[in-house]
């Protein structure tokens, strides 16, 4: 479960597809769940059309990667401040984009079938869903944070809380590891 998936470019994006591309030549069937975003700006609006220069596909293949990609959600104002508020200001939870509504709803359809869940990229909302989800129904959790230490955002209680909570945890550098 990661917040964009390739064609995007991004770190966390390259390293999930090669580590993906990876466990699938190595027989591991493999199901990514995205959103439909491929440009960072789009985290919080739609481009200009200009820029639409990429279409992405609700359902995809990488080989024998399947790629389920879902419509990133424009968060009403109000309700976005009240989940602000009680989120991140209450709870200390990043609450910022992006978000998929569609892709939480459907979450433990998808999830069901797995043996693991992998999460990507902290401090984004999909890991914690995704990580209430997996426990729930009760599959092995882990977590590639792509954490950046010293970044206000990603040094929050509970995105520590989070990463003890899963089964296993994967760094991506030393740096990221101390």
């Amino acid at each position: 479960i990661i917040q964009r998936y390739a064609p995007a470019i991004g770190g966390s994006e390259a390293w999930c597809e090669g580590m993906c591309r990876f466990l699938s030549k190595n027989g591991v069937e493999i199901k990514v769940l995205t959103m439909d975003i491929y440009n960072e700006d789009e985290f919080w609006r739609d481009p200009p059309i200009v820029n639409c220069i990429v279409r992405l596909g609700r359902l995809e293949y990488d080989g024998n990667i399947l790629i389920r990609r879902y419509r990133r959600n424009k968060i009403h104002p109000l309700v976005f401040n009240f989940f602000k508020y009680v989120l991140d200001k209450g709870l200390k939870i990043y609450f910022y984009g992006p978000h998929s509504i569609e892709m939480y709803v459907k979450m433990a359809k998808e999830i069901k079938d797995a043996d693991i869940v992998h999460l990507h990229t902290m401090p984004y909302p999909h890991n914690f869903v995704g990580f209430f989800i997996a426990k729930l129904l009760n599959k092995k959790i882990a977590i590639t944070p792509h954490f950046h230490p010293e970044h206000p955002f990603y040094e929050r209680k509970a995105n520590y809380w989070l990463m003890r909570k899963c089964d296993a945890l994967f760094c991506v550098s030393d740096f990221e590891k101390e």
